[in-house]
């Protein structure tokens, strides 16, 4: 098959945004969220228990995916390699996807791969991972029409609940849709299907004796303590990420504006990019876009309570099919401004973020290598949970990291100014006093420890009892 021109030049600029995204995967430290993940996983090898041995609020499916890992290696670039390969799947996914709805696959993918890069989709969180098993339920609703098939697109929009809570108002995008298709037959294989893994954890749960505690983190301490930030704040902090994939939000809002005009006469799945599309349209042929447009739409009001751009990645696949549904519709300069846009400012994204992380990554190398030097047990403050996985310690106790949600449930800093005090712990914190949320413990070690290694890069300091 013969390439064009047009289209070699969009897979070379494919090709340059996902290198970004390779770049940037392997160059930045460990977060908070990768510390903890990889370190329960890690527990889980050793024979420890998610909520007992580890506090932590999200289900546990995120653990066995690195958990099954960890099985094989220690090294923190197969777990980088992993969730890079998971991306590739899920950009495969959504071109297929795209292919069968008749909307322009190329772009899907250049949309998808540049908010990916923009909203921290090099981080080994719970988001692409969930997205990867959404993904696939929605690639077998589009292309099985048998009633087992929505069992298996069940079982698997079950399995993304496991990874993220928040991916349950996404089944509940597919059940809309179910329902409203009048597919009554499907409706209990599919609710069926999403059950089965929920059950099976739920069982797993209850054999481990660990039910009560996995319920009140996962579900009761979430919905109770988790606090949310003040809206302006959220709009400030996001607004950087949304400006950086401008065109991307103004397709979709465009094809939004689009569907809501006057519907044509005649209209089928087969002609729908022929003809100048309606929601009213799209509505009566009952079109997959309107579940597309559901599982868009459906999860943003919850990430509105805090100002991390990784929650958007959730529904950043169905906005990135959405905007390439419109590039057929607008004109050819600005379809080649959109691109030009998208690759510069990936591109001045990427640079940035090497430039600052760069000295981090090998700081974070170097703080390892003095840690286990040392030979004995650390606590590490948020910011450093990647350190015991880098590492090969444990924490001190099951508050792998202390937040609201941790401390006003249990009183976590208490028991960890208690726990430490009965041992010799080296203690790692930010360098910036300001930094920490656990303020008591930082003011017992500032009184009670001498720092013993510094890093400007890495913005930390390690202490040692007196």
């Amino acid at each position: 098959m013969q390439i064009s021109n047009k289209d070699l030049r969009l897979y070379i600029i494919m090709l340059l945004v996902f290198l970004c995204l390779i770049l940037t995967t392997f160059i930045l430290p460990l977060q908070q969220d990768e510390g903890v993940f990889l370190t329960i996983a890690e527990g889980l090898k050793n024979g420890l228990l998610p909520y007992r041995d580890f506090f932590d609020h999200k289900p546990p499916g995120i653990y066995f995916i690195f958990g099954i890992l960890s099985l094989a290696t220690k090294n923190i670039f197969f777990y980088k390699f992993l969730l890079i390969t998971s991306h590739l799947v899920s950009l495969l996914l959504i071109f297929l996807i795209s292919q069968k709805i008749k909307i322009s696959g190329h772009y899907t993918i250049l949309f998808y791969l540049c908010l990916i890069l923009i909203f921290e989709g090099q981080r080994m969180i719970a988001e692409p991972f969930g997205v990867l098993f959404l993904l696939l339920s929605l690639y077998v609703n589009l292309s099985a029409k048998k009633l087992t098939s929505a069992l298996l697109t069940g079982f698997l929009l079950g399995v993304s609940i496991l990874i993220k809570q928040t991916f349950l108002l996404s089944a509940f995008a597919f059940l809309v849709y179910f329902i409203w298709q009048k597919k009554h037959k499907k409706l209990p294989w599919i609710i069926t299907g999403t059950l089965i893994p929920i059950i099976v954890t739920i069982l797993w749960l209850w054999a481990s004796n660990i039910l009560p505690i996995a319920y009140e983190q996962i579900i009761l301490y979430n919905f109770k303590f988790y606090p949310s930030e003040n809206i302006v704040k959220v709009i400030r902090l996001l607004t950087p990420s949304f400006l950086y994939t401008l065109p991307i939000w103004l397709l979709s809002g465009f094809a939004a504006i689009r569907l809501l005009r006057r519907p044509p006469n005649q209209m089928t799945i087969r002609n729908f990019n022929k003809v100048d599309n309606s929601l009213l349209a799209i509505w009566q042929i009952r079109h997959p876009l309107v579940l597309i447009a559901l599982l868009a739409t459906l999860p943003i009001f919850l990430f509105f309570g805090r100002h991390y751009p990784h929650y958007w990645l959730q529904v950043a696949p169905f906005f990135a099919i959405i905007a390439s549904a419109t590039m057929n519709k607008v004109s050819p300069s600005t379809r080649v401004f959109t691109t030009i846009f998208l690759i510069i400012f990936c591109i001045i994204f990427t640079t940035v973020n090497v430039k600052g992380n760069y000295s981090r990554h090998v700081a974070e190398k170097n703080l390892s290598v003095f840690l286990r030097r040392q030979n004995t047990a650390i606590y590490a403050e948020n910011q450093f949970t990647g350190m015991y996985f880098l590492t090969g310690n444990q924490p001190p106790n099951k508050y792998l990291y202390i937040t609201e949600i941790s401390d006003w449930s249990e009183q976590a800093e208490e028991k960890t100014i208690e726990t430490i005090k009965d041992d010799d712990y080296l203690v790692i914190w930010p360098a910036d006093s300001n930094y920490a949320y656990a303020k008591k413990l930082q003011s017992y070690v500032l009184n009670n420890y001498k720092p013993v290694y510094w890093d400007g890069d890495l913005g930390v300091v390690a202490y040692k009892t007196k």
